[in-house]
């Protein structure tokens, strides 16, 4: 339970490392900021994010870059020979701290310094092994004495970070604020990193990893915590590191061992879990400002929401990914479903159609409910016009609803495919505006997950076209010159079922499935 007396220190403490860097903050100020960073290392740790953030902005906001072959450092070295920059915010304790709490206040005292001294920077560099002499500044009462006024600023060493920064696409660019470093590689605790361009990896402690996509502004709170302000990341955090937390303006995301997306925007944050378990903390709107989450959901594989600036939560209905949701690699061209939308109120349901771009090939998962996979229903495979298309993971369950309509919005000239189970009879929507093609496609039914299987328990869907296929789908076909709405319906009615089984798993029959290839124009 967070002490609401420390929740209003912290507060308080933010609004006068505001007015210090607006240039605002009166004497009595500094004495009060002095007396909270007296208080306890978690206001210290708190101070050091604030002064962070404000440093990054600085730099982005000047838009001035430093010689790359003579950097020059923000901050000076301590006692220690270590920069703050590179330090870790202190970890909370219950016993007093050794070293003085006024440390951690060099950061900004020496951004009065810069602001002071703002015109050196435009200036040639220093000669090798010279220290960079500052303007003076006016004494900061937060900040240690300086020997006559006059401190010194050196290259900060270079240490490895908490996280490390690469490069997924050639056209990557990406800064965290310090002068003279583009693409950085280390990234620290209180960076903030802005991903201008392109596709990066972060890697952190462990086996846990993110990837980020631009534009995305992201910020590094310790080794299991990001704060994301803007833009898309995409995590794999393995489950022997569960409790890995993304935190948005809107809500905080934590994982239990599982692979999940986070997007914030202006109008909330989507989170996609695409495998394993998350816990989603929702603020409670008559509470406190930044008290604890009152409200905590779990979502699990196949579960998508939206949530609202006022923690509103509502089901995303169709999700964009690649068959690996991993996947660094970029799609060789624009995807061509847009979205899936149907009529089916899922109370307490949350799963989503799962457009999968370029994903139509051998083993492709046909549902977002069983394990069934797509094949070729011979060795030679499924039709070559369906190799590399857009498809989607349907619900299987809806394979018995009778008023079921779905609408499939497609952003550009195509081909889209409907693949109907032969034991259902062929709908009147579907002879009335497709066209049989006269091929088939195999399903490779399965009543387990396919990542356990093993070749010898025929149980398991199995790997290649040919091998185990249980049914077979006639493909249908229908040419949108113009791409645009298409809106399909019901599955065929199944003549052998038993009116009496209601249980959707034991129905023998399949959902149809979605299949869209760019149209060829000649």
């Amino acid at each position: 339970m967070v002490d609401t007396r420390e929740k209003s220190d912290i507060d308080r403490l933010e609004q006068l490392v505001n007015e210090k860097f607006n240039g605002a903050l009166d004497p009595a100020g500094y004495e009060e900021m002095h007396q909270l960073l007296g208080k306890s290392t978690d206001l210290q740790a708190a101070y050091w994010s604030m002064v962070s953030i404000h440093v990054d902005l600085h730099w982005v906001i000047a838009g001035r870059e430093l010689s790359s072959k003579q950097p020059r450092a923000l901050f000076p070295m301590d006692g220690d020979g270590e920069s703050p920059t590179r330090r870790s915010p202190p970890a909370p304790k219950s016993h007093s701290v050794h070293r003085p709490w006024w440390t951690l206040a060099i950061a900004a005292g020496l951004v009065g310094v810069l602001l002071a001294g703002w015109n050196l920077w435009s200036q040639p560099a220093d000669q090798p092994g010279e220290k960079l002499a500052v303007q003076p500044a006016p004494q900061d009462p937060v900040a240690p004495p300086r020997a006559n006024g006059q401190p010194t600023v050196e290259a900060p060493r270079a240490t490895p970070g908490p996280a490390r920064l690469t490069a997924l696409a050639d056209d990557s660019h990406w800064h965290v604020g310090r002068p003279g470093e583009l693409n950085p590689e280390h990234f620290y605790y209180g960076d903030t990193v802005n991903v201008e361009a392109g596709t990066i990896e972060m890697r952190l402690k462990g086996d846990t990893y993110g990837i980020l996509e631009a534009p995305a502004v992201l910020q590094l709170l310790t080794d299991n915590r990001v704060r994301l302000l803007s833009g898309h990341i995409r995590v794999n955090a393995p489950e022997q590191e569960q409790g890995f937390t993304v935190e948005t303006p809107s809500a905080e995301v934590v994982d239990i061992g599982t692979v999940f997306s986070v997007k914030a925007n202006d109008t909330g944050t989507d989170l996609v879990v695409f495998g394993g378990e998350v816990d989603l903390n929702l603020p409670d709107s008559g509470a406190e400002e930044h008290a604890k989450s009152a409200k905590t959901m779990r979502f699990t594989t196949g579960e998508a929401v939206h949530v609202d600036r006022d923690g509103t939560v509502s089901r995303l209905m169709s999700v964009q990914s690649m068959a690996n949701p991993m996947s660094p690699d970029v799609p060789h061209r624009s995807p061509l479903i847009a979205s899936v939308v149907d009529n089916n109120d899922r109370q307490d349901n949350w799963a989503f159609y799962e457009i999968v771009i370029e994903g139509m090939d051998e083993d492709a998962p046909a549902f977002v409910d069983r394990f069934h996979e797509w094949n070729g229903v011979s060795p030679q495979g499924m039709p070559d016009y369906l190799l590399g298309g857009d498809y989607v993971k349907m619900f299987n369950d809806d394979k018995v609803r009778d008023d079921l309509e779905i609408q499939v919005t497609l952003t550009e000239p195509a081909v889209l495919f409907v693949m109907l189970d032969h034991r259902v009879d062929v709908p009147e929507w579907l002879t009335s505006s497709f066209t049989n093609t006269g091929d088939v496609v195999g399903m490779d039914e399965s009543p387990h997950d396919t990542a356990n299987r093993y070749a010898s328990n025929k149980e398991f869907a199995q790997v290649g076209p040919g091998d185990s296929i249980d049914e077979t789908h006639s493909i249908w076909k229908k040419v949108l010159p113009k791409g645009g709405t298409v809106v399909l319906g019901p599955n065929g009615h199944l003549p052998s079922r038993d009116p009496e089984v209601t249980r959707t798993r034991s129905i023998q029959a399949n959902m149809y499935g979605i299949v869209a290839v760019p149209l060829e124009l000649e």
